[in-house]
């Protein structure tokens, strides 16, 4: 299992959610994020917004690099500042926090 972290322009969380929810998706959840670059940064790069999505998803080992290759088609990652993805190898998870996860997704609908 891995922890697939997707950092993208506001408003594009749930987008994203929404193609990694093609794939074995077992816990997303979209939270609000600022980015931290100074002013004369954001200038040099024509960067215009701070405001991020910051999207947490718990994949299947198999499904990463798949959905890495969906998000690399529809946002360009490797070649456009436009997002930043990684992922985390998660080789154990307690086995209670990982029910909470899941408990909690059903619980908003997710």
């Amino acid at each position: 299992m891995k922890l697939l972290i997707t950092v993208i322009q506001r408003g594009q969380g749930e987008r994203v959610m929404e193609i990694i929810g093609e794939f074995k998706v077992d816990y997303s959840i979209n939270f609000h994020g600022s980015g931290t670059a100074l002013p004369n940064m954001m200038e040099y790069f024509s960067l215009n917004d701070r405001s991020k999505d910051v999207v947490f998803s718990l994949v299947a080992d198999s499904d990463t690099q798949p959905i890495l290759d969906r998000l690399e088609k529809e946002y360009e990652i490797s070649t456009n500042n436009t997002a930043s993805v990684l992922t985390i190898n998660l080789n154990a998870i307690n086995r209670l926090a990982y029910e909470h996860l899941l408990e909690k997704g059903m619980n908003n609908g997710k």
